[in-house]
């Protein structure tokens, strides 16, 4: 089965372990690159499948370390893997797996923040399926599937995801076929993600993740399962993308949930007073409109609440 596929690789071509690599080229995570590695085979092959099979799914990995997780995605019998790297000095334990004769692993050196993720799907995804797009269309009960997964650095996780969200939405590159991504996040983020109306973890970022997809924690990840051991514990969230793309524009969204959050203790009035009366519009006027109660606090409005709002403030002309 697919499960024994790596044990199979290790005995017959002959690819040392991760921890035996990376003292092979003395290779160690750095804390300038707020880099936390997965290393326990039991822990990434967890974290691989915890947002489902892989053996129909075409995945790229972001930033694949030392290969632990790259190892968990090829033993669930992936489809195909490209594993994006931005650290030099982490090639070398990622080749071994991109040498092995089915071809199915490609490593690339590059940004996440700066790849172009329609070209690479089109580069090393497509080719491989004789139907060509029709093996992703949403409408084919048969579709291969697509799968972001990252083990993502702290300091990188949110710009990356905003990013991959505002494609996700826009349904552009990658996202013009269904997508889903499997990404860690330190755990307080997690929980933000996925908070629901009247949670005191409800933020921006809450908003923007549910109005691109339908999220969950699917997986938590103790700080003691890292290589050095990050102070605070992460979770793995699964992103599904919504089946059509909810109105208005994630663009519109953020902006509209910065104002909404951008006093957390004071009442939507309050946060919504001095661009109303910059603009000279009645508090009034635009809360019915809206149909949203002024007197609720933040994390008590829902998306949708958020969209009537956007739509108030698209008629009133407060944002550009």
């Amino acid at each position: 089965g697919t499960s024994s596929w790596l044990q199979i690789l290790r005995r017959m071509a002959g690819v040392p372990d991760v921890a035996t690599l990376m003292r092979i080229f003395r290779v160690s995570a750095q804390k300038k690159l707020a880099q936390n590695f997965l290393l326990d085979a039991n822990v990434a092959e967890k974290f691989a499948r915890s947002g489902g099979r892989l053996n129909n799914s075409h995945c790229i990995e972001i930033g694949g370390g030392p290969g632990a997780i790259s190892r968990g995605i090829i033993a669930q019998g992936a489809q195909s893997l490209t594993i994006i790297e931005k650290d030099s000095r982490l090639l070398p334990l990622l080749e071994p797996l991109a040498e092995q004769p089915d071809g199915r692993v490609k490593v690339i050196r590059g940004d996440a923040l700066q790849i172009d993720f329609g070209a690479l799907f089109d580069q090393h995804i497509l080719p491989r399926e004789a139907a060509g797009e029709q093996a992703f269309a949403a409408d084919n009960p048969e579709r291969r599937e697509l799968k972001i997964i990252a083990n993502l650095p702290f300091n990188v996780a949110t710009p990356l995801l905003f990013m991959l969200l505002h494609q996700c939405w826009s349904r552009k590159g990658i996202f013009r076929h269904p997508t889903e991504m499997l990404l860690s996040f330190q755990l307080e983020v997690a929980k933000r993600i996925t908070a629901p109306p009247k949670s005191a973890d409800r933020s921006r970022i809450s908003v923007m993740s549910q109005h691109a997809c339908n999220v969950r924690v699917c997986y938590p990840l103790p700080r003691t399962v890292f290589v050095p051991s990050p102070k605070v514990d992460a979770a793995v969230v699964h992103f599904t993308p919504h089946a059509t793309c909810p109105q208005p524009s994630l663009e519109l969204m953020e902006k509209v949930a910065r104002i909404v959050f951008s006093q957390r203790r004071k009442v939507l009035r309050n946060n919504f007073r001095r661009i109303l009366d910059s603009k000279g519009v009645s508090e009034s006027d635009f809360f019915t409109f809206a149909n949203v109660d002024p007197l609720v606090r933040p994390e008590e409005v829902s998306n949708e609440e958020i969209q009537r709002l956007a739509d108030a403030c698209e008629k009133f002309a407060l944002v550009d």
